[in-house]
């Protein structure tokens, strides 16, 4: 309980408000606008409106709406792709082997069952797949190695 107290402190501290999980969402939204300072409130942005000129005609980049009423400053470009090939190398080799490890070695029905993937609960982690249990596999990742290095 003492903990739950101090991370709820450092949560209001840093960000000033905290949210309550045991309520909904309106009443945890409701608190937050009644705890918010009144020159916060009067400062907000109120024409948040915009038009949408990405082309194909497709959902808005990530992270818009967090730029809207800022002015016209900022402009929304897509991330470029890096171009790194040693890096390319490695992420392909590492997803070669993750996959070829869960396909040699599946994980249990049971632990399956009732398991729901949820992207925003994801969390990358550092696990570095091991070598694979099939030698074919190793050799076509090298294979690919040097033909993409040629190229």
């Amino acid at each position: 309980m003492f903990l739950l107290n101090h991370i709820k402190k450092e949560q209001i501290n840093q960000f000033g408000y905290c949210a309550d999980p045991s309520l909904p969402t309106w009443k945890n939204l409701e608190n937050y606008i009644l705890l918010m300072p009144v020159q916060d409130y009067l400062s907000r942005p109120s024409n948040m409106a915009c038009h949408n000129y990405c082309e194909p005609k497709s959902a808005m980049p990530h992270g818009v709406k967090s730029l809207l009423g800022l002015g016209l400053r900022y402009c929304i470009r897509a991330p470029k792709p890096s171009n790194d090939l040693n890096k390319t190398i490695e992420r392909f080799k590492n997803d070669a082997r993750r996959i070829s490890h869960f396909i040699f070695n599946p994980p249990d029905q049971e632990e399956e069952r009732g398991v729901q993937y949820i992207p925003e609960l994801y969390i990358k982690s550092d696990w570095i797949p091991p070598e694979s249990v099939s030698k074919m596999i190793g050799h076509c990742i090298k294979n690919f190695k040097s033909t993409l290095r040629e190229q």
